[in-house]
């Protein structure tokens, strides 16, 4: 399926602000320590959009930059949400499965 010329148009408009709102994800996950958090709380306190905490966070999930706790937590909706966490230093950390996160 080719992509959208909207969707390249998007990405153009937010390629420039990635780093810094993966920085600011890294420092929100590093704040959480081991309780880690989810994408929804990590979109809801530093105020990213919820989209973009699940891209920048794949995208630091297999750049082995925050891992997968194995817990979930429920959303606002009930759902549940992976807990991600930043890793400690010296942590070992798994080459993740695959380019997409399906735990649930």
């Amino acid at each position: 399926m080719p992509i959208q010329d909207t969707s390249l148009e998007a990405y153009r408009r937010i390629a420039a602000a990635l780093p810094t709102i993966k920085l600011r994800l890294m420092a929100y996950w590093e704040m959480c320590g081991k309780t880690g958090a989810t994408d929804y709380e990590a979109a809801r306190d530093p105020g990213i959009k919820r989209l973009t905490v699940g891209a920048s966070r794949n995208d630091l999930y297999h750049n082995r930059l925050v891992l997968d706790t194995g817990r979930t937590r429920l959303t606002d909706t009930g759902r549940p949400a992976i807990v991600w966490r930043v890793p400690r230093a010296g942590e070992r950390v798994p080459i993740p499965p695959s380019k997409s996160v399906s735990r649930v």
